[in-house]
C-alpha cells in the first residue's frame, strides 16, 4: 500500500489488488470483491455514505479510487450520495453509489429520477442476514447476550425467518 493514504485498512495490508493473469484466484469478502470489480470494470466515480454492513465497500473504495485517478466522495447523508451519482451520471461518468436497507429507502425519489430519465448507475445493495439491533431477538437469560439464530436470506433480503426447532 502507497504510504501516501491517510489510512490503512487491514484488509490492503492483507492483500493489496494488483495484476491478475487468467485462472489467479484471490479469496475477498464479497463487499470488498464488489468494489474491486467496480473498480476494474471503469468506474468512473463512487458517491457512499457508511451505514453497516456496506461500510467495507466504502473502505475500499476510499482507497482503490484515488489509486486510479478517479473520484471518491463520501457524503454527508443517502440523499447527498444518490443525488451527486445522477448529477454524474448525466454527465456520461460511470457511478458507483452503495447503500443498506434504510438507505436505499431514502435514495427512493432520486432513483425514480434516473429511470425517467433513463441515466444509467449502478446501486449496490448491501444486506445482513440478520437483524442489526440486538434489540430485536431474544437474549440469553445467562449472559444477557443475544441468542443465535440461523436465517435464511432471500435475494431481496426482506425475509428473515428462525430455523424451526428440532423439538415439537
Amino acid at each position: 500500500m502507497s504510504p501516501h493514504h491517510p489510512f490503512t485498512h487491514e484488509a490492503h495490508r492483507t492483500w493489496h489488488p494488483g495484476p491478475l493473469r487468467h485462472g489467479d484466484r484471490v479469496l475477498m469478502k464479497g463487499n470488498q470483491a464488489m468494489a474491486e470489480a467496480a473498480v476494474r470494470a471503469g468506474c468512473d466515480a463512487y458517491f457512499g455514505y457508511p451505514i453497516t454492513p456496506q461500510a467495507e465497500l466504502l473502505e475500499w473504495m476510499a482507497v482503490r479510487m484515488p489509486e486510479e485517478g478517479k473520484v471518491f466522495i463520501q457524503a454527508e447523508s443517502e440523499l447527498g450520495a444518490i443525488n451527486m451519482a445522477l448529477g454524474a451520471a448525466a454527465t456520461g461518468a460511470r457511478v458507483l453509489v452503495s447503500s443498506s436497507s434504510p438507505g436505499i429507502s431514502l435514495m427512493a425519489e432520486a432513483m425514480s429520477y434516473m429511470a425517467a430519465g433513463e441515466v444509467p448507475v449502478v446501486l449496490i445493495t448491501s444486506c445482513a442476514a440478520a437483524p442489526a439491533s440486538a434489540a430485536s431477538g431474544p437474549r440469553s437469560p445467562t449472559t444477557s447476550r443475544p441468542r443465535r439464530a440461523t436465517a435464511t436470506v432471500t435475494t431481496r433480503c426482506r425475509s428473515w425467518r428462525p430455523r424451526r426447532s428440532a423439538r415439537p
